[in-house]
This record gives C-alpha cells, structure tokens and sequence, in this order.
C-alpha cells in the first residue's frame, strides 16, 4: 500500500541537505538588504545631519555643505 514511500529516507536526506544551503535567490536578497541597510547609514544618515547642522546658520552655511558634501563624494 504504501511501497511508493520506501525509498524516500535518501531523497528525505537530499532534500534536507539542499533545503539546509542557501540559495542564489536568498543570497541575492540578503546581499540586497544588507547593500540598503549600508547605503542609508552611511549616505542618507550623515546627509540628513549635516543639513540638520546648516539650518539656521544662512546661506553661505549652505554652499559650504554642498561643497564639502560633493568633495567627499568624490563629484
């Protein structure tokens, strides 16, 4: 009646062994969320801080972030 599950403990072992490893897709999206998580703590952070810093301080505060900003990124 069930001679069809006889010889499932080796494909129950396979299955395991590939179900254990992660794949290119779960790679890829943990690649993905740690690239994002990088990229707002360290472009959209300090960013967001250092024009916290200028305002109120007018607007050649202003043109010397920007400047400072686009010398550090390389631009």
């Amino acid at each position: 009646m069930a001679s069809h599950l006889e010889n499932t403990k080796a494909v129950d072992k396979i299955t395991y062994m590939t179900d254990a490893v992660p794949t290119w897709w779960m790679l890829f999206w943990i690649g993905y969320i740690l690239f994002m998580v990088a990229y707002i703590v360290f472009d959209w952070v300090p960013d967001f801080l250092g024009w916290m810093d200028v305002i109120g301080k007018g607007p050649e505060a202003a043109d010397k972030y920007i400047w400072l900003r686009e010398l550090m990124r390389g631009g």
